[in-house]
């Protein structure tokens, strides 16, 4: 009779506005909108009002896919199977011969789990190893976030604009001393990006040698997002040279097909894992089996014919690689004259300039933090930037990111095609008449910078 009554009283309304609470997990709570969908919905808003705007803000491979993928697309649009939660062999595959070809360190499939996106295996290795991770500033801008959701311990350290925000074996071994301690035997995961989102920097072979044996001397792991590797511009002096081939038995590499194929909209990511590490190789794909089973069958298939050895793919990536190379020394020529503190492009499609050094200057016109900054150059002169604090850095450090996409990337690359000899001798010609949008935000970034340090 009493549990009746209790079954009864439970039925009744708490209140007669009765509703369940929604409470979010503190973490969840503390979180913000992305600065660079921030700024995209901006640009958006600016541009219905009919404001020109150059968007320098978002980070997104204009191309599109090579032809040849798209076609294998639609002829596996019929799959529909649920595939194995670490990719098809086939595709597995692959992508080891891909690396091999191009990297140049030696890998098989079984090294191999197919996620989809980067992102989410970058996550989801940092839930499998229970380790603390060190991450590099300014970095992309996931990585700290992911590592809160994660629930894990994590350091930063911060690179000034004093140093080119340049990742050296010297600023990894004087963090490390200083966090050793804390560590309490537990494996460091130190998380390398280059050629590096936001900076658009890249690591020498000689500097990769010293962080590698400095990572094998101190038992180190080391996790390398070498997403932009195929986007090294051949001014850098150098192929893209994995830490891999140095310290195979210490590095997780992750990859993707967004970056040097455009197809970031296919969501298919790549993880690396060394020879040894069943163990951590088997949680991973326990892991995506309980999370998202496995990438879309239609998309694997068709990222089969993305990673094989086909002339086609490989004259993509040379060629979009040219452009992005050609866009980025145009932007850093008509840029390094304004009085900005940057760097010249060494790969990927970005640029991190900085005004720390006329921090002065800017206080006396209001502008004391990236936020500051990057909204005078929008609302004033129509210019769409990533501030530098999206990245990790302090709210005072007056940086910000430059992404040099800004065109039809289609109409680009056939221009391209057409006469690459011309593009190659003659750039601002080719800029001027193919990229409008980057002629017009370069001039008006560079008026703004004028405006603001005379």
């Amino acid at each position: 009779m009493m549990q009746k009554e209790a079954r009864q009283k439970s039925d009744l309304p708490k209140s007669m506005e009765a509703k369940p609470q929604y409470q979010l997990a503190p973490v969840v709570e503390r979180m913000n909108v992305s600065a660079t969908l921030e700024m995209g919905n901006l640009v958006k808003s600016l541009r219905k009002q009919g404001r020109q705007i150059s968007n320098f803000g978002l980070g997104q491979s204009p191309f599109g896919a090579p032809e040849m993928v798209k076609k294998a697309l639609i002829q596996n649009a019929h799959r529909t199977d649920y595939l194995p939660a670490e990719g098809i062999v086939e595709l597995r595959t692959a992508i080891a011969d891909f690396y091999q070809r191009y990297f140049k360190f030696d890998i098989n499939a079984e090294q191999v789990i197919v996620g989809p996106g980067s992102k989410q295996l970058i996550y989801q290795t940092m839930i499998a190893l229970n380790c603390p991770w060190l991450f590099i500033t300014p970095s992309w801008v996931s990585y700290e976030t992911q590592a809160k959701l994660a629930g894990i311990d994590y350091w930063k350290l911060a690179i000034s604009a004093d140093d080119e925000y340049r990742i050296t074996a010297t600023a990894l071994r004087e963090k490390y001393i200083e966090i050793e301690e804390q560590l309490q035997g537990r494996s460091l995961v130190i998380l390398l990006n280059y050629p590096n989102n936001p900076t658009g920097l890249s690591i020498s072979k000689e500097e990769i040698r010293e962080i590698a044996r400095f990572a094998r001397n101190n038992e180190i792991i080391i996790l390398s997002d070498e997403i932009y590797g195929n986007i090294t511009h051949p001014s850098f002096g150098q192929e893209h040279y994995s830490i891999a081939r140095e310290y195979p038995e210490g590095t997780i590499v992750t990859g993707g097909i967004s970056k040097d194929r455009s197809m970031g909209g296919y969501r298919l990511g790549v993880a690396i894992y060394p020879k040894a590490e069943k163990n951590l190789i088997n949680a991973m794909r326990s892991i995506g089996s309980e999370t998202y089973s496995a990438v879309a069958a239609p998309i694997q298939y068709a990222a089969i014919t993305a990673y094989e050895a086909h002339p086609e793919i490989d004259s993509y990536i040379k060629h979009t690689t040219t452009i992005h190379q050609l866009v980025g020394s145009y932007v850093y020529e008509h840029l390094n004259a304004s009085g900005l503190q940057l760097s010249p492009p060494e790969g990927g499609f970005y640029l991190f300039p900085s005004l720390n050094h006329r921090r002065a200057t800017l206080h006396e016109q209001g502008i004391d933090t990236s936020k500051d900054l990057v909204k005078y150059l929008i609302l004033e002169y129509g210019v769409a930037s990533i501030p530098g604090t999206a990245f990790g850095l302090n709210a005072e450090d007056l940086s910000f990111r430059l992404a040099y996409i800004d065109y039809d990337g289609q109409d680009v690359l056939e221009a391209y095609l057409k006469d690459p000899e011309g593009a190659v001798n003659n750039p601002h010609d080719f800029i001027s008449t193919h990229c409008p949008r980057i002629e017009f935000g370069v001039k008006q970034l560079s008026n703004a910078i004028q405006a603001l340090l005379n």
